[in-house]
């Protein structure tokens, strides 16, 4: 940036951002390839296991790899206990991991995700 501001020297500059640009893009690319992978993966462990609102709760890990039975309800757009009920079979299928320890207020972590994203 130096150079930009005392010499005017744009190239190198926008050279260096190209390049970050295009090492940020591959990585991306692999990444939505590795979850579209794990995706197809999951939802055949899914329809063996669970139904549909496993199935819309799965979806919206890809985006955020943590979830709430409250957040599930949302989700599904059903009561607790059938929000419960899926995101149990999605543990039972070793996708969603509970990460509190508690008894109440659990939060559940799709790791493999989670390791994917970052």
């Amino acid at each position: 940036m130096l150079e930009v501001s005392k010499k005017g020297n744009y190239a190198e500059w926008i050279r260096y951002f190209l390049k970050g640009t295009i090492i940020q893009s591959k990585e991306a690319a692999n990444r939505a390839a590795e979850l579209e992978k794990y995706s197809k993966e999951c939802r055949e462990k899914i329809l063996d296991k669970a139904n549909i609102n496993s199935l819309k709760i799965f979806d919206a890990l890809l985006g955020n790899p943590y979830i709430t039975i409250p957040t599930a309800k949302k989700i599904t757009k059903k009561d607790y206990p059938s929000a419960q009920r899926a995101v149990n079979k999605l543990a039972e299928a070793g996708i969603l991991r509970e990460i509190t320890g508690k008894k109440r207020n659990k939060i559940y972590l799709a790791e493999k995700i989670k390791a994917i994203l970052e």
